[in-house]
């Protein structure tokens, strides 16, 4: 959620245009364990996963920012309804489980639905161990502008 603002904001006051930009939305920069070097892993405005979303990363989708919008709900879709079949839903107040799916949109579902079975906190998996409640911090930064 930080990194994509940072981004926007240093490309468009580097005088990139807006098609630019959408170019070179890359992020979470980094080598993950079984990788032999650095490389991108969040692409476009929502940083879509190459490793959980390879199809539409080589595709060059998230290069077009309505495809990676739709993709961003699709994951979150995909998110909420793994949670869902654990019965998250009915064991976390409404704003929990929203911040539940937040965190695994950072994270994976997996990762969250072991931190809750662990009486771990929702973000403890997440990359900076505050995911969620950055998300919404921002959330309503954003709401009371």
């Amino acid at each position: 959620a930080r990194e994509t603002g940072f981004l926007f904001a240093k490309y468009y006051n580097q005088g990139f245009s807006y098609n630019d930009i959408c170019l070179k939305m890359k992020g979470d920069y980094g080598k993950r364990t079984g990788e032999k070097e650095k490389q991108y892993h969040g692409f476009g405005f929502w940083q879509i996963d190459t490793g959980s979303y390879p199809v539409f990363i080589n595709a060059g989708d998230w290069q077009d920012p309505l495809k990676t919008a739709i993709k961003a709900v699709n994951v979150l879709e995909e998110k909420r309804k793994y949670l869902i079949q654990k019965g998250w839903d009915k064991k976390l107040s409404a704003i929990l489980f929203e911040r539940a799916i937040t965190a695994a949109y950072n994270c994976g579902q997996g990762n969250v639905n072991k931190a809750l079975s662990n009486k771990k906190d929702i973000d403890h998996y997440t990359f900076a161990k505050d995911y969620s409640k950055e998300v919404f911090r921002y959330r309503d930064i954003y709401r009371n502008l």
